[in-house]
This record gives structure tokens, C-alpha cells and sequence, in this order.
């Protein structure tokens, strides 16, 4: 009789075991989907390791139960390790993006570089401080729990890997195109206060008028990221940078093909006069500055 219950604890505490490991994987997709925060996440993991905890003090004698107890205990504390960075991503609620000034990617080009005031903020509302501070506010977008889990893995393997981040990618995809770092030519190159890759076709293109000593009278304003085979790619917050270049004036701006339809719905939406032009590769921004200019 013992030995029977022995086998049933020991068959419970299993099921007990995958249970808990179901319940935690449950937890993780709730949180995903935005049905509880990190808070709830992490302390429900918490509470899984203290009801394994117990379970393993139970089958201490049963080697084999107490390894597999052991076991899904091991994978549910990599599990907390791995995501209780989430808790500094939580008073994170909304992204607000706001009017950033173009830069002059030189003082003769005429290409403007396109770059977006980017903020966060645990609340938004019309008594807001962007809105007391006289920001332009473009948009304000609602941060969901898949993207602080996204952005909490790409700080951990940016941390571990020592990656280079977007705009430092920038700069090698530009110079490998180029043959030569534009720093001297392009001041925004050397700016360490803006991220992302969305500056490499206007630094490219700007340093490659200057270098070819090729004038351009015709403002324009360029988003892209390039690639070391001069290709251009798509890039982020474009309908912004579309509000953008009307507001500061500016009569064309150059995106990649694949954001070419959301720019030119911002455009039919808002009824705004700036004219979008599509590349897919930079010798397409050079034709286009050569034909608007009439040659």
C-alpha cells in the first residue's frame, strides 16, 4: 500500500509538474497579447518557482521525480532570469513622435536629411508635457508588450554580442559604398545623438554630389537606408517624416519604394503638396536629382 502511494506521488507530482510549466507558458502568452502586464508575468513565474520549490521538497527521496521536478524548476528560473528585464520596459505606454528640424546633409546640396523626435511616456493626454512645452506633436502611438519584449531582447543581444547599433550599421554600409568615411563632407555623419539607419541614402547622396562636384538648386528631402551595393530599404515612422517635409517647405521627398504607398496616402489624406518620389537604388535618387534640376 506504501509503495502504491509512493508511485501515485510520485506520478501526481509529475503532472503537477508539466502543469505548472503549462501554466507559465500560458502566462507568457497572455502577456503577448496584452492581457496582463510584466508586473502580473513575472510574479505569476514567481509563484510557479515557489509551487515547484515545495513540490521538490516533497519528492527529495524519489531521485528520478526530484530530477524532473528539478528540471522544469531549471527551465522556469531561465525563464524568469531571461524576462524579468521586462519590469524596466513597463512605464513605457506610449511612443510620442514630434517635429524634429531636417538637416542640411551639406551647406551646398540642398538634400535635407529627415529625422523624427521620438519619446516615451507612461501617460498621454491633451494636458500632456509635449503639449505645455510647445512640441509639434506628429502621433502617439500605444506601446504594446510584444514590442517591449522584442526591444528587451534586442538591448540583451546587443549587450551580450557588443552589436553595433542601427546608425553605427549606417555609417559602415555608407562607407562601404562610398570607398571612404564622408565625415569630413557630411557633419551629420559624425552625430552621435540620432539612431536608426534612415540617414544613409541622404549622406551618401550628398557626399557623392559633393564628390562629383554635381549642383543641385532644388530642395529635397531624403529618407532611406542603404546598403553596401547602394540598394535602398525601408525604414520607419515615414508618415511623420512626410508631415515633416511639408511643414519645413520642402517640394519633393525621396523614400524607399517600400514606403512609397504610406507616404503618398499621408499626402492624398491630408491633402499636403509635397511630391513623393520611390527609389529602390541610389543611381535612381542621382537620376532624379539631375532631371529636376533639367539636365
Amino acid at each position: 500500500m506504501l509503495k502504491l502511494d509512493g508511485i501515485k506521488l510520485r506520478k501526481g507530482m509529475i503532472a503537477g509538474s508539466l502543469l505548472v510549466l503549462g501554466g507559465a507558458l500560458g502566462l507568457f502568452l497572455l502577456y503577448l497579447f496584452d492581457w496582463v502586464n510584466s508586473f502580473v508575468y513575472i510574479g505569476g513565474l514567481f509563484m510557479w518557482l515557489l509551487v515547484l520549490f515545495v513540490m521538490l521538497l516533497v519528492v527529495r527521496h524519489h531521485k528520478r521525480t526530484a530530477l524532473f521536478v528539478g528540471a522544469v524548476v531549471a527551465v522556469l528560473t531561465l525563464l524568469l532570469l531571461f524576462d524579468i528585464r521586462l519590469l524596466n520596459y513597463e512605464l513605457a505606454t506610449h511612443a510620442v513622435t514630434s517635429y524634429k528640424e531636417p538637416i542640411p546633409a551639406t551647406a551646398d546640396s540642398n538634400v535635407h536629411l529627415m529625422i523624427v523626435n521620438t519619446t516615451t511616456t507612461a501617460y498621454y493626454g491633451e494636458d500632456d508635457g509635449f503639449i505645455e512645452e510647445g512640441e509639434n506633436v506628429l502621433a502617439v502611438y500605444p506601446i504594446t508588450n510584444s514590442q517591449r519584449y522584442h526591444q528587451k531582447n534586442e538591448d540583451l543581444r546587443a549587450f551580450v554580442e557588443d552589436k553595433t547599433d542601427y546608425f553605427g550599421q549606417m555609417r559602415e554600409n555608407v562607407e562601404a559604398y562610398l570607398g571612404f568615411p564622408p565625415g569630413d563632407v557630411v557633419a551629420a555623419y559624425n552625430r552621435t545623438d540620432i539612431e536608426g539607419n534612415s540617414l544613409g541614402l541622404g549622406i551618401a547622396l550628398a557626399a557623392s554630389l559633393h564628390v562629383r562636384d554635381v549642383a543641385n538648386e532644388i530642395p529635397i528631402a531624403v529618407t532611406g537606408a542603404i546598403h553596401p551595393d547602394g540598394s535602398i530599404h525601408e525604414i520607419g515612422v515615414v508618415t511623420e517624416k512626410t508631415l515633416i517635409a511639408e511643414q519645413s517647405g520642402l517640394p519633393y521627398l525621396l523614400v524607399p519604394t517600400e514606403n512609397a504607398a504610406e507616404a503618398r496616402e499621408v499626402v492624398e489624406e491630408r491633402n499636403l503638396s509635397i511630391e513623393i518620389v520611390p527609389v529602390a537604388h541610389i543611381d535612381e535618387a542621382f537620376a532624379f536629382v539631375e532631371a529636376v534640376n533639367g539636365r
